[in-house]
């Protein structure tokens, strides 16, 4: 199993992060100490997921995987032909692959970096993906 996007190949992944992130609403008593602040959870728990890694395959080319990477950061993050929204992230991290090692997610941000070489061409780049689906 290999680390994939909507079933796109990712290449050389060189670093994978994940980050839980609780989204706390704080608030302490004027005049009091931190043991007396009132911590909730309003919204929940998000899981941040930065992908890092390079691109060196000959097919498809490092320009077309990055037009495909590209063009599933739309408006709508939707998969073609299907209801669901957000893409299927396979990380290699849990072993084997499967359930396990599956995030539905959309992405924040891709950036990437062209490097032409004499014999062959390689993008490094970064993916910020949010786990979770909505409807757009």
């Amino acid at each position: 199993m290999a680390y994939t996007l909507d079933g796109n190949g990712l290449g050389t992944v060189t670093r994978e992060r994940m980050e839980k992130v609780s989204e706390l609403k704080t608030s302490a008593p004027p005049g009091q100490d931190s043991n007396k602040a009132i911590v909730v959870s309003i919204v929940g728990v998000l899981r941040v997921i930065i992908v890092e890694g390079e691109y060196a395959e000959d097919s498809p080319t490092p320009g077309a995987w990055v037009k495909t990477i590209s063009d599933l950061n739309d408006g709508l993050q939707k998969k073609s032909g299907s209801s669901t929204y957000g893409y299927t992230y396979q990380s290699d991290f849990y072993g084997g692959g499967g359930a396990a090692g599956q995030f539905t997610v959309k992405i924040k941000q891709f950036i990437y970096d062209y490097v032409k070489g004499v014999n062959n061409s390689i993008v490094t780049y970064k993916l910020v993906l949010v786990e979770g689906r909505g409807s757009t």
